[in-house]
């Protein structure tokens, strides 16, 4: 049985699917499933975007999907703490590899909001550990036009096998919306 990820910052229930669901993506990329009417497709994009820059190991289109400022101060955290924000990606990739298999793709992720979403707990956390202050976090919303919890559940497709497992399942990724498009924290 392949293994399951679940954390912080990988934590969702699988989503109920109805009619109404969209999925989108194609046969190359990650299928994103959620409720059209109640979730936003611009995080949707972004999240598959995400997922298929840690599956190609594209440490630029990865850059591309996360909150510049956000970047930047993790950056400053993860050296002051010896290491790189390119050395934590590659390490985040790399957790996906199966013993015994040559390659894996994501093939699908089921997207909705957190049903108690409460942002705030993400900020107050990482201003906690001193990842970021306090102002950092002051600005993170006054340029946000929405801030979101999403919860996810992720596929992948493990060469040889015949069907799709899910990797993460309880998935949590804070996202956020500015004029400059969607982003995510991660």
């Amino acid at each position: 049985m392949r293994f399951l990820k679940t954390g912080a910052v990988l934590s969702a229930a699988v989503m109920l699917l109805c009619s109404c669901s969209q999925k989108e993506g194609s046969a190359e990329g990650i299928a994103a499933a959620y409720d059209a009417a109640n979730f936003e497709k611009g995080f949707a994009d972004c999240i598959s975007a995400y997922f298929e820059a840690v599956q190609n190991k594209d440490f630029i289109a990865y850059k591309q999907t996360v909150y510049a400022p956000y970047a930047e101060v993790y950056g400053n955290y993860l050296e002051s703490k010896g290491k790189t924000l390119e050395a934590s990606f590659s390490s985040m990739a790399d957790q996906f590899n199966e013993d015994g298999y040559e390659s894996w793709d994501f093939t699908e992720i089921q997207l909705n909001y957190h049903p108690n979403e409460d942002v705030d707990d993400f900020f107050d956390t990482w201003v906690e550990i001193g990842v970021f202050d306090e102002q950092f976090a002051e600005d993170c919303k006054a340029e946000a036009i929405a801030i979101r919890d999403v919860e996810f559940t992720l596929f992948a497709l493990y060469k040889g096998d015949k069907a799709a497992v899910p990797v993460v399942q309880g998935g949590e990724m804070i996202m956020i919306q500015t004029e400059k498009g969607y982003f995510l924290f991660g």
